[in-house]
């Protein structure tokens, strides 16, 4: 999950940036992001929360964020729970 103050760019905070690549921006500096990503990124970051706090009720664990967004695409899709 990007940070609401990472670069606009990669989202890569600015004490971890130095310089990136990106397909989109190549290689570039730090770049402030702007209101509207703060925002989306803030929202997204609340979003995950909420939905992670709903899954712990249903019994369903979650670790990171990459088994997160795999959960939630396995309910969304209808496999899971995974079928003995």
């Amino acid at each position: 999950m990007l940070t609401p103050s990472g670069c606009q760019h990669c989202g890569v905070e600015r004490h971890d940036h130095c310089q990136r690549w990106t397909t989109d921006a190549r290689w570039h500096k730090w770049a402030a992001p702007t209101q509207e990503q703060i925002k989306a990124r803030m929202l997204a970051r609340r979003e995950q929360r909420l939905v992670a706090r709903e899954l712990a009720v249903l019994g369903i664990p979650v670790i990171d964020t990459k088994q997160f967004l795999a959960t939630v695409r396995a309910i969304e899709a209808g496999l899971y729970p995974p079928s003995a």
